[in-house]
């Protein structure tokens, strides 16, 4: 009996809970929301301050299913960025409450802000600098020296706003301990240097000197031929080639042979330009690609 009464009270209690809450979102309700501004179409070249942290407080009525509605449908201003220029710009609080979500169920009765807002952008710039690895053990460096490992001339391409990226010389790298000497793969995590700023990679493998693929340049190669009877314009060529490091290393411009092939040419003709290839070494680009014949008058 005592069982069935405490039943009966806990079901009543439920349905004036029900009957209560029913009552509150039928009711009309007027709080105050924080909604998001999300900037959109900002040009590629410009870098936008604070734009996933800037949110407006606004004042808004209606009946309160129709607030726990709005609220919980995660409603943001879209402001068209379209227009935004270098520095500060000054955005109508008019401006953005037109671009309010539609909803006729609420009243948006007044903001609970300044009448201005500032947007701040800055251009955005690249750079590449050299990543310093930082080393738990002068012994690490050692051993990773020893084993013929690349640490030096290592870099990265950082990108962000301009009066930060103008600012940073360097990037560090976590430190580097025994365990990742033993790995097979050597990657290195490069230190975020803050949200604005992306490095790309960010991170970095060790390589051996054996495996790391370079470029040379060089410049005023001759072209050879072997006639006596016309000239070639230019006589001289550049040329990027591509290779292991330790092959580059022992490459020099005497190595590069460049040539055109001897063929029955008039006056004004061009001619294509080879290379004797060189084992293991990739030509990158090499300019010009063809030159022009000037026949040579008899004498």
């Amino acid at each position: 009996m005592i069982k069935n009464n405490l039943n009966l009270k806990i079901l009543a209690l439920l349905i004036a809970i029900m009957i209560w809450f029913q009552i509150t979102l039928l009711q009309e309700h007027q709080t105050i929301i924080n909604i998001p501004i999300r900037v959109v179409n900002v040009s590629d070249n410009l870098y936008l301050y604070k734009q996933d942290s800037l949110k407006i407080p606004f004042r808004i009525k209606g009946k309160g299913i129709h607030l726990l509605i709005f609220h919980f449908s995660n409603p943001t201003i879209d402001y068209n960025g379209s227009n935004l220029t270098l520095g500060n710009n000054l955005i109508n609080m008019e401006t953005l409450k037109e671009s309010l979500p539609y909803n006729p169920n609420i009243d948006f009765q007044s903001k609970k802000t300044e009448d201005l807002i500032i947007l701040t952008t800055d251009k955005i710039q690249q750079k590449e600098i050299p990543v310093n690895l930082q080393f738990k053990s002068e012994q690490t460096r050692t051993n990773l020296i020893n084993e013929n490992y690349s640490i030096n001339d290592l870099f990265v391409t950082i990108s962000g706003p301009a009066l930060e990226i103008n600012k940073i010389e360097s990037i560090n790298s976590e430190e580097i301990d025994t365990d990742l000497i033993k790995s097979k793969k050597k990657f290195i995590r490069l230190l975020p240097v803050n949200e604005h700023i992306v490095i790309v990679p960010p991170q970095i493998e060790l390589k051996q000197a054996s495996e790391i693929i370079d470029t040379k340049t060089f410049s005023f190669i001759p072209i050879y031929h072997n006639s006596e009877t016309y000239e070639i314009f230019p006589q001289r060529i550049s040329i990027k080639i591509q290779g292991k490091r330790d092959s580059l290393k022992s490459i020099s411009s005497e190595d590069i042979k460049a040539y055109i092939q001897d063929l029955d040419y008039s006056d004004n003709d061009e001619a294509t330009v080879y290379f004797k290839p060189i084992p293991s070494i990739k030509i990158i680009d090499y300019t010009p690609k063809k030159v022009s014949i000037k026949i040579l008058k008899s004498k």
